[in-house]
């Protein structure tokens, strides 16, 4: 859910339009102030953002079964987990 507070207008406007609030999360975290209150998300803000995401997804992918052994704050070992396991608590 969104921080930005939507007034009723704003409300019937997006349903009218077929905006969902998520959509608005969207366009506040990737677009561009155009000015006199206006955020859009522009073509270019839409390619950088879906660049920077497939990115995150290939990283995601990269790192599929590995472990961080993390004690006291610090890491103290990483590893490649070859075997399935039950996750704990």
């Amino acid at each position: 859910m969104t921080a930005l507070p939507i007034t009723r207008h704003g409300e019937v406007r997006m349903s009218q339009r077929g905006f969902r609030k998520t959509d608005l999360e969207v366009i506040l975290a990737y677009g561009t102030d155009i000015g006199r209150d206006r955020i859009m998300l522009m073509r270019r803000d839409a390619d950088v953002a879906i660049r920077a995401l497939k990115k995150q997804i290939t990283t995601i992918e990269r790192l599929k079964d590995k472990v961080l052994v993390v004690a006291d704050g610090r890491l103290v070992t990483a590893y490649h987990q070859s075997d399935p396991i039950r996750q704990t608590g």
